[in-house]
């Protein structure tokens, strides 16, 4: 393959459309994010509530207030405050929005199963 060649093929490629994968009103995401996470939030209160009586309250505000953890939690808490101002903030359909705001999500979700780590 000539010089020439190889530039017009590298110049039909860049003009050429990308197909996009899009899902717009997906149902396995409607379901899952409206109907089975609010589920299971529902079903965590519940489990707590029914072993209010043998949960230690002091311990466990003790274990999480303690050093390293306390560190953690404070960096995931931050983290969901975040989310919270990039939510209102940001243009979710902007790809560099959608991407600060994952990493935010996953650094903070990080911090919170490291806090959760150092508990035991």
């Amino acid at each position: 393959m000539n010089h020439q060649n190889r530039v017009s093929a590298i110049e039909s490629f860049k003009t050429e459309p990308i197909p996009k994968i899009v899902i717009k009103n997906s149902i396995p995401a409607l379901i899952a994010m409206r109907i089975v996470m609010p589920i299971g939030f529902a079903l965590m209160i519940f489990a707590v509530i029914l072993n209010l009586k043998t949960i230690d309250l002091a311990a466990v505000f003790a274990a999480v207030l303690s050093l390293p953890s306390v560190i953690f939690f404070a960096v995931g808490v931050i983290g969901m405050i975040l989310m919270g101002v990039f939510a209102s903030k940001l243009d979710s359909s902007d790809v560099r929005s959608n991407w600060i705001e994952q990493l935010t999500n996953t650094a903070a979700q990080a911090a919170i199963f490291v806090g959760i780590l150092l508990l035991g």
